[in-house]
């Protein structure tokens, strides 16, 4: 029973690198700017600042990186932006 629970759990560890390799790259498939969406349409001009901030710039394979070693290295929480309308 046992060599059967650690083969599971084993088997475990790529299906969720994997199933959360393909939401990340459904999320940033789709359709819109979460740039804009965070920071409305009337301050556009603080756009590319606030993608940086994000994490939004880059291809995709380093922004896939750079939050996958982020989940690795246990830093899960989400970054809010506190701007001033």
């Amino acid at each position: 029973m046992a060599r059967y629970t650690l083969k599971r759990i084993l088997i475990m560890i790529p299906t969720l690198i994997i199933v959360s390799w393909v939401i990340f790259l459904v999320v940033t498939a789709m359709p819109g700017d979460p740039a804009i969406t965070v920071i409305g349409a009337e301050m556009e001009g603080d756009l590319d600042a606030v993608r940086e901030r994000m994490g939004l710039t880059g291809p995709i394979l380093l922004r896939l990186w750079r939050w996958f070693s982020q989940v690795i290295q246990g830093c899960t929480n989400v970054h809010t932006l506190h701007l001033s309308k």
